[in-house]
């Protein structure tokens, strides 16, 4: 009957010697989505990894955008295919060898499922892709949900030069109106 409920006011700041055009521009991550400064942070972060190709770990709750982010990470430094291996998959090591074969970007999806033995066997795997050296053009990215187990400290060591967390979404009150946005169109 005309009386105001309550109201949903996003005020943005740009920190102290920080220009506007510092930020990363929303357009440069579309479909990813993000202002707050946790995710600013990821984006640097991310384009850092995006140009030097770095393996990488991308952490975060389910549904943040893991694979989203790598998917993007890919369209910005990866070359050639992009395959996702599924580590819950009772093939996926072949799934694995496939895909180091054709080269391009490997995006590791439920690493923190695998069993103790099927985590060696990914660690041999990895080894395998070193020793190939230059010979493999392969870049991996590895997602972790940051709700399970983490895999064994001998993987991890394998999985990731860097770890990009993507911020959970209740830490992005920032972006709430342009993830709702987002979610409309």
């Amino acid at each position: 009957g005309g009386e105001v409920l309550g109201a949903l006011v996003s005020v943005e700041r740009v920190g102290r010697g920080r220009a506007a055009a510092d930020l990363a521009a929303p357009s440069d991550w579309a479909p990813i989505v993000g202002r707050s400064p946790a995710m600013q942070r990821l984006f640097r972060e991310a384009g850092r990894v995006a140009r030097q190709r770095m393996t990488v770990a991308i952490q975060g709750e389910a549904g943040t955008g893991k694979l989203m982010l790598a998917e993007h990470l890919h369209a910005l430094g990866g070359s050639g295919p992009l395959t996702v291996v599924h580590c819950t998959r009772p093939r996926w090591e072949q799934e694995w060898d496939d895909a180091v074969r054709t080269g391009g970007t490997v995006i590791l999806r439920r690493v923190h499922a695998l069993s103790d033995e099927g985590q060696l066997t990914l660690c041999d795997r990895f080894d395998e892709l070193s020793e190939a050296g230059a010979d493999a053009d392969v870049w991996v990215i590895s997602l972790i949900n940051s709700e399970s187990e983490p895999p064994g400290p001998e993987l991890a060591s394998r999985l990731a030069r860097v770890t990009l967390l993507v911020p959970a979404l209740r830490d992005r009150s920032h972006d709430l109106r342009l993830l709702v946005d987002s979610w409309c169109e």
